[in-house]
């Protein structure tokens, strides 16, 4: 998230106040013991997939004109398998 505000121009405190809001939709509030034996992974997936595609559309990187790679670690498997998107 904090890559690809940046690649789109934004300074480090409105890419602090994004993530501060965009937390709050991910991530559930909830126990320990739910998070470990609930169906929360997904739902957060799904929540943090969204959020994504709504705050970054695809064609606002299309037009930009720099490079950008971003490593990212999906965690939903195990073992982690890295994802690099150019």
């Amino acid at each position: 998230m904090l890559a690809l505000s940046t690649a789109n121009g934004r300074t480090l405190s409105e890419c602090f106040f994004l993530y501060w809001n965009m937390k709050r939709q991910i991530f559930l509030e909830g126990s320990t013991m739910s998070r470990l034996f609930g169906d929360q992974v997904t739902i957060q997936t799904r929540n943090i997939e969204k959020v994504l595609s709504d705050c970054f559309p695809t064609e606002t990187f299309q037009k930009c004109n720099r490079r950008l790679t971003v490593p990212a670690l999906d965690i939903s498997m195990a073992p982690a398998r890295l994802h690099i998107f150019r």
